[in-house]
């Protein structure tokens, strides 16, 4: 029998490295003055050469000369995968598939603003600049989803069998109530249920943790739905067939279906405030987008919640990863608008880490 003592023994032996990468990483996160500082420069080369200071971004980056952007944005994601390589790497083969798990959720996050892009008829050039290119969906490989003659065609040229009859059934729905939620769904569903069947292979502390993780975050998910199905006067049943995620964490079907059947937005915010994202929501607009910002802010602060308390464990690492995203999609959004010429308010609305 395993005792106490011994199970801790084993924990530090399993994730102190790894802790330790990442804990002397976390003091290098970008703190709410460097945001302003960098809001403040005039140029994309002046940002550039901020966030080259940094150990974790500045060999990716190469010289400041000849500013490219696209390579910019290319520099950027070798670094995070190559800490998200690093890191894969110390664990133990369990917890490494995972993580496998985890990048391929970053990609699917990809493939899902793709759909919406597609669905909303934006130009490639615009698309771009809000779609992040993650792992096998590149710069390039996301030009030529974009440049697909329908969703269809897109759709066709997705290499996962199982998520492309699973969206092309989502399409039949998409052109009857002329919303892309379905197809949306039907990534996250198809997302969520590869974490989960991952996360259920996990054991103790580390199942624990990311199972708490993955339920909020599809608890978010699932209210967003709510509100923008509520937005586009789609019914209850509707958006509960159509919209959802069929996974409750601090939601439960009777607030869901109670929400999704109110008769404004402000009615479905507040009887989703009755629930554990009260706190959360209280602090929202009668808007998506502001739904969205306070629901993206409780996520962000659970997952900085993580680092206060024992540390070795796999949601430790996946609470570090998801932060370390959206850092770097800060910087794309920081680049991006600046070599827009947008003004500092206006990016703003693009940043998820600065609020």
């Amino acid at each position: 029998m395993i005792t106490k003592k011994r199970r801790i023994i084993k924990r530090v032996e399993a994730y102190g490295y790894a802790v330790a990468r990442l804990r002397a990483r976390l003091s290098g996160f970008l703190k709410r003055s460097d945001y302003e500082t960098m809001l403040k420069m005039g140029s994309t080369r002046e940002i550039l050469r901020f966030i080259s200071s940094s150990t974790l971004y500045g060999r990716f980056l190469g010289s400041l000369e000849g500013l490219d952007l696209m390579e910019v944005e290319k520099g950027l994601t070798r670094a995070y995968y190559s800490l998200f390589d690093d890191v894969r790497r110390m664990l133990k083969p369990d917890v490494r598939f995972f993580l496998d798990a985890v990048h391929r959720k970053f990609e699917l996050e990809t493939l899902r603003s793709l759909i919406r892009a597609k669905a909303a008829s934006l130009p490639p050039s615009e698309a771009l600049k809000v779609i992040v290119p993650v792992g096998r969906y590149t710069r390039e490989f996301c030009e030529e989803l974009l440049r697909a003659k329908d969703l269809v065609r897109l759709i066709s040229m997705v290499e996962d069998k199982m998520l492309e009859r699973n969206l092309l059934a989502a399409v039949k729905e998409y052109e009857r109530i002329k919303s892309p939620l379905p197809l949306e769904a039907a990534v996250d569903r198809y997302n969520y249920s590869m974490l989960f069947s991952e996360a259920d292979k996990l054991s103790g502390l580390d199942r624990r943790w990311i199972s708490m993780f993955l339920g909020m975050e599809v608890d978010v998910k699932n209210m967003v739905s709510i509100i923008r199905g509520r937005e586009q006067g789609l019914t209850a049943d509707q958006i509960n067939e159509l919209a959802l995620i069929p996974h409750y964490y601090n939601l439960n079907p009777g607030i869901v279906v109670k929400a999704a059947s109110a008769p404004n937005l402000q009615v479905a915010i507040q009887t989703l405030a009755l629930t554990r994202y009260g706190v959360a929501l209280s602090k929202a607009e009668p808007t998506l987008l502001s739904v969205e910002v306070s629901l993206t802010n409780y996520l962000l602060n659970e997952y900085r919640r993580v680092f206060l308390y024992y540390p070795f464990h796999v949601g430790f690492i996946y609470a570090f990863l998801n932060l370390a995203f959206y850092e770097v999609s800060d910087i794309r959004a920081l680049l991006i608008g600046k070599a827009e010429g947008l003004p500092a308010d206006a990016i703003v609305e693009h940043l998820s880490l600065y609020r």
